[in-house]
């Protein structure tokens, strides 16, 4: 080998073993970051490399039979036209891309997601979709009030909430970021519009469901939805290729 090209490679190799020695630093730094904060680092690789998988079997099976995907920015949307189509529906679940605010930290996670502001997600034609029927809307902590109201105005009254308990692959609970405390659940409330509410009683408040990926919902909400409301017509806005589900329509930019 030419002298000249052996020193190079010898340098280029130097550089590396030397980037990995500064990578093995600033890992250990997390780490005891996440430490601090209660959080630990086994759980969340355990619970991505199943997220890993999933998302895997999602790019080599886009094709879910009777299903309706509708890619498109939500704030563009067409509403009264995907009713025309598809509804008018029974069901609405949403998981809004709500804006954070400064209380909101999330302590250095970079968020995979558009956020959108409270006046554009209040400003979507939802009462466009139903007539009558419920809607499922997750919320955080900040959002909890604001969302209230915007069902209101959409012409819905709060009936329940649901509450999915996080659990991590290990068996204990999730504990995410949080300004305050650390956050292992997530709250969906339940409205419903059009006249008397219908009596079900099948399902629990209480989800307890290992964490997905980011903004990932569990599969339960979806058996929820269908016993509450069997053989309906259902719309998920702001969904993503892993939502994509028999019976439902799936509305999203990430299609």
């Amino acid at each position: 080998m030419d002298p000249a090209e052996k020193d190079r490679l010898m340098k280029k190799g130097t550089d590396l073993v030397f980037e990995l020695l500064n990578i093995k630093t600033e890992v250990k730094k997390k780490q005891k970051m996440l430490k601090k904060y209660g959080i630990s680092l086994r759980d969340f690789m355990e619970d991505y490399r199943l997220v890993e998988v999933k998302e895997e079997a999602v790019e080599e099976k886009i094709e879910i039979p009777n299903s309706v995907s509708i890619h498109t920015d939500v704030c563009l949307l067409n509403f009264q036209k995907v009713t025309d189509n598809h509804g008018p529906f029974d069901v609405i679940m949403m998981d809004p891309p709500w804006k954070l605010t400064a209380k909101d930290s999330t302590r250095g996670v970079n968020l995979e997601y558009t956020q959108m502001d409270i006046t554009d997600i209040g400003n979507m034609e939802i009462p466009l979709l139903q007539e009558k029927g419920f809607i499922f809307v997750w919320v955080i902590t900040s959002t909890y009030v604001t969302a209230i109201n915007l069902m209101k105005r959409w012409g819905y009254k709060l009936v329940d909430e649901l509450v999915w308990i996080k659990k991590a692959h290990s068996g204990g609970l999730a504990k995410s970021h949080g300004y305050y405390l650390q956050h292992a659940k997530e709250t969906c409330l339940v409205g419903w519009k059009g006249g008397d509410l219908p009596v079900i009683g099948q399902a629990s408040d209480l989800i307890l469901a290992i964490r997905g990926g980011q903004s990932e919902k569990p599969l339960e909400i979806y058996d929820i939805i269908e016993k509450a409301c069997p053989g309906g017509k259902y719309v998920e806005i702001f969904g993503r290729k892993r939502n994509l589900r028999s019976g439902w329509v799936t509305i999203g930019n990430e299609l």
